[in-house]
């Protein structure tokens, strides 16, 4: 098993509120990623949503959400800009952003995410993610 962290929206939609499934309802069970390569996550990893645009207003990105990949591998779908996807099961949400655990949290820079959409997480730092997810959920 692998650990990913995602970005989610973009930064011409950033999160904006606190309570996000007022703002965005809830996450969909399929995951979209970006043309540029082939996604390597499979089926039993785990990835974690990190809220885009939310660190303007609580210092540190939070992330908010924990899901289990269940596609054995990605897949192309129709979306021109996101084509890659991948199916997941959500297994833990945060519901307000400022009780989320931070990016900081678990040794990853905010920047890290700006040059791409998801990044491959240690298995040490998958642990300690998944730990404050669930206890912050």
């Amino acid at each position: 098993m692998q650990y990913w962290m995602k970005n989610s929206s973009s930064v011409e939609a950033p999160y904006t509120r606190d309570d996000w499934k007022s703002e965005r309802g809830k996450l969909w069970p399929t995951v979209n990623l970006p043309r540029s390569k082939r996604p390597s996550a499979r089926r039993g990893d785990r990835m974690f949503w990190h809220a885009i645009g939310s660190a303007a207003w609580l210092g540190d990105g939070p992330f908010f959400a924990l899901g289990e990949v269940t596609s054995d591998e990605p897949f192309l779908s129709d979306h021109p800009q996101w084509p890659w996807a991948l199916e997941v099961t959500i297994l833990a949400e945060v519901p307000l952003l400022s009780r989320a655990p931070r990016l900081g949290d678990v040794g990853i820079e905010l920047r890290s995410l700006r040059r791409q959409s998801y990044i491959r997480m240690s298995d040490e730092q998958g642990h300690l993610a998944e730990r404050l997810l669930l206890n912050a959920a």
